[in-house]
C-alpha cells in the first residue's frame, strides 16, 4: 500500500508526461508494457522514499513536475537505481515544498466569508410577514415590515460617484413605529444564522439621510429592534440620545452600551466595523477607527445571531437608510467534520 497515493500519483503522472514521447520508438507492444513497468517501479519509488504525511494538491502539482524534469533529462532503465533517484527526488520535493508552497493562512479555508455590493436590488413592497427578496450581488435577504408594508427598492438607480449599487430602505409613515427589518437568516424573530462565538466581523457602508424621529439597529442580533436579548450593534434612537451607540447583551445577563460621544449622524455614507478579533471582546469602527470596546460578561456567546439592519420611525413620517455594501467574517470553524 502506498504512503502516500496522492504524490504516487503526481509522480507517475510527471514520469509518463515526458517518459513515453521522448524516449519510445518503437511500436512494438513489448516496449509499450516494458515503459509502463518501469513508469510503475520509478513511481513507487518516489512514495516509498517520503514518509506517509498530509498533502495537498499544490504539493502534488510540486512533485508532478520535478518528476516530469527529472525524467526529460534522465530516463531509468530497468537497470537503474530506481532507490537513489527516488530518494533524491524525495529530498527534493522536501526543500521545495517549504520554501516554495506558501502556507494557507490560518482559517483561511474554514471560515465563512462573502459580501454585497447591492449592483442590483429587485426589491419591492415589503409585508408584515417575512418576505423572502431577491437582491443580486453575492447573497440574498429576507425582510419584514412592522405595522404596515414598507419599501425596500434601489436608491438614486442612476448612481453616485463611488457607490456603484445602493439599497434603500422605506419605512410606512402613516404611524409612529412602523419599522423594516433585513435580514440573512431565515428567520430574525427568533433565530440566526451563526453562534456568537462564531463571528468575526462584519462591515457595512450606510448613510442615514434624516437623523429625525428614528431609530435604527446594525449588526449581529437574535431578534428584532427593540426585541433583541442578544446583540453586538450599532444603534442610534434619537429619542434616547443624540449619539450613536454601541451595544452587547447576552441573554439572561445584561447589556453594555457605550454612547459614542460627539458621533452624531450625518447625511453622509460612513463605514462602520463590527469585530471579535479576540473572542469575548467586541469593538466598534468608524470610517477606519476603533470608537468603541465592551469586553465584559455581557458580550454574547453560544446565543444565535442573525446579520440584521433594523430602521424604525418615531414619527409619523416615514424614514430611510441607504446601504451601499456589507460583508461577513466568521472565525476559523476548524475541520467541519461530523
Amino acid at each position: 500500500m502506498a504512503n502516500n497515493p496522492t504524490l504516487q500519483n503526481a509522480a507517475l503522472m510527471g514520469g509518463a508526461s515526458v517518459a513515453t514521447g521522448r524516449w519510445l520508438s518503437s511500436g512494438a507492444q513489448a516496449d509499450y508494457i516494458d515503459i509502463r513497468n518501469q513508469l510503475l517501479l520509478f513511481a513507487a519509488s518516489v512514495d516509498a522514499a517520503i514518509p506517509t504525511t498530509t498533502v495537498s494538491a499544490e504539493d502534488a502539482e510540486l512533485m508532478t513536475q520535478i518528476c516530469a524534469s527529472v525524467i526529460s533529462e534522465r530516463w531509468p532503465t530497468v537497470t537503474a537505481n530506481y532507490s537513489a533517484i527516488a530518494t533524491a527526488i524525495a529530498a527534493m520535493w522536501s526543500a521545495l515544498r517549504a520554501s516554495l508552497i506558501p502556507p494557507t493562512p490560518a482559517g483561511a479555508v474554514n471560515q465563512i466569508s462573502w459580501q454585497d455590493d447591492f449592483d442590483y436590488v429587485g426589491g419591492g413592497t415589503i409585508a408584515t410577514s417575512q418576505v423572502a427578496i431577491t437582491l443580486g450581488g453575492l447573497t440574498n435577504w429576507r425582510a419584514i415590515s412592522t405595522g404596515a408594508t414598507g419599501t425596500i427598492q434601489p436608491a438614486n438607480p442612476t448612481g453616485e460617484a463611488g457607490h456603484p449599487g445602493i439599497l434603500q430602505i422605506t419605512t410606512n409613515g402613516a404611524a409612529v413605529n412602523r419599522a423594516v427589518h433585513m435580514y440573512r437568516g431565515q428567520n430574525a424573530v427568533n433565530g440566526g444564522f451563526t453562534l456568537a462565538n462564531q463571528f468575526k466581523q462584519q462591515e457595512f457602508i450606510t448613510r442615514l439621510p434624516s437623523s429625525a424621529n428614528v431609530a435604527l439597529m446594525l449588526g449581529m442580533a437574535n431578534n428584532l429592534r427593540g426585541s433583541q436579548t442578544s446583540q453586538m450593534a450599532l444603534l442610534y434612537n434619537s429619542s434616547v440620545s443624540a449619539n450613536y451607540q454601541f451595544a452587547c447583551s447576552k441573554a439572561g445577563v445584561g447589556t453594555t452600551t457605550r454612547d459614542l460621544t460627539g458621533l452624531v449622524p450625518d447625511a453622509g455614507f460612513h463605514r462602520w466595523k463590527i469585530a471579535q478579533d479576540v473572542l469575548g471582546t467586541a469593538t466598534l469602527s468608524f470610517d477606519g477607527s476603533v470608537v468603541a470596546t465592551i469586553a465584559d460578561a455581557n458580550v454574547p456567546t453560544t446565543e444565535l445571531l442573525n446579520y440584521i439592519f433594523g430602521l424604525e420611525t418615531l414619527a409619523v413620517a416615514a424614514k430611510t437608510l441607504d446601504i451601499d455594501w456589507c460583508s461577513y467574517l466568521s472565525q476559523d470553524l476548524g475541520a467541519r467534520s461530523p
